[in-house]
């Protein structure tokens, strides 16, 4: 019985694997772009979980530079987000200040690659986070929403990053 069973496994395993290796591609969604304007809305209050955001930010960046579009990308940071786009550790939990250099460091190729960095001044306000304190990549805008709402009727397209 178990060999059958093996067997049977084997042979679903062959029959799916041609679709586990096709190409996958978002041409059509894509098609007759030459520019992608994008607004990251970033939040992530937990380091571990931001980084896996950064992440897929720039894996989503990089993909669409490979579909030939020329990115026009602008990371909005607000809420839990403010405290983890800060130059020391000091409005870090403790368990994330371990991911402290990895967030810094995808700040500063965020910024490398011409990416625009808005840090909300409300969202500074109610967490208590100076501008001095902040990342010097990052330009303070006077609220979030706000320039949100101006990237998207210039033509952004918002991706939320919880």
């Amino acid at each position: 019985m178990k060999r059958i069973m093996v067997s049977a496994l084997l042979v679903l395993v062959a029959f799916l694997s041609p679709a586990w290796g096709s190409s996958y591609n978002n041409s059509a969604a894509l098609a007759g772009l030459q520019t992608a304007k994008v607004y990251f809305d970033v939040n992530q209050g937990d380091a571990k979980k931001l980084l896996v955001r950064l992440d897929l930010l720039d894996r989503t960046v990089r993909q669409l530079a490979e579909a030939g579009l020329k990115p026009e990308v602008v990371v909005g940071l607000r809420g839990g987000a403010t405290k983890l786009m800060t130059r020391g550790t000091g409005h870090f939990r403790n368990e994330d200040i371990q991911n402290s250099e990895p967030i810094k460091k995808w700040v500063a190729d965020f910024k490398a690659r011409g990416f625009v960095l808005e840090q909300c001044a409300i969202a500074m306000e109610f967490l208590k986070v100076e501008a001095a304190d902040m990342l010097p990549e990052i330009n303070i805008v006077a609220n979030g929403y706000v320039s949100m709402i101006g990237y998207q009727n210039r033509g952004y397209a918002v991706v939320p990053m919880d």
